[in-house]
């Protein structure tokens, strides 16, 4: 949910600097996450299946928020473009290694089921997140809304540490 609000919000971020930075500004700031996006979905699966689902998990979501509370301290628009790199790493891994994760996790029968439950949580997370971050930045502004999001993934990083094991291949 915040990878997509911070996705969803980066425009107004954007243009919450003063000066207001260039037109150009948004479509390179999302053609370098894209650009870096397609290798590390490679890079994604294969430390998946190299090292297990749940390391590539615990590095993406101790990035994440780390680049969440990024944003909020930037004084300029223009180093928006460096850590827009960072989300190959974030999105990648968050877009490739939860579906093999559950893929292991899950007997056979129910395996679609399991796929289908992730992808319509991934929708939900998609439609109220950026909602929901919207609703915060206006209450505490554009900037500090994504300390708010850093915090909230935060809380989801540490729940990740303690609790997710690495599964074991079930069949049947």
């Amino acid at each position: 949910m915040t990878l997509m609000s911070m996705s969803a919000n980066l425009s107004l971020y954007l243009v919450s600097f003063e000066p207001t930075p260039p037109r150009w500004l948004l479509p390179v700031a999302f053609m370098i996450s894209a650009g870096i996006e397609l290798p590390f979905l490679q890079i994604a699966g294969w430390a998946a299946d190299r090292w297990g689902r749940v390391l590539p998990l615990r590095i993406a979501f101790a990035v994440l928020p780390l680049r969440l509370a990024a944003y909020s301290l930037l004084s300029s628009p223009w180093p928006v473009l460096a850590l827009q790199a960072t989300h190959g790493l974030t999105f990648s891994v968050l877009a490739i290694v939860p579906f093999a994760f559950i893929t292991d996790s899950t007997p056979d029968r129910y395996r679609a089921t399991g796929q289908s439950i992730l992808n319509a949580a991934g929708a939900l997370a998609f439609a109220a997140g950026p909602l929901l971050a919207g609703q915060v930045a206006g209450l505490v502004g554009i900037r500090q809304m994504y300390l708010y999001l850093a915090a909230a993934c935060a809380v989801g990083t540490v729940i990740l540490f303690i609790c997710v094991r690495e599964p074991k291949r079930i069949t049947g």
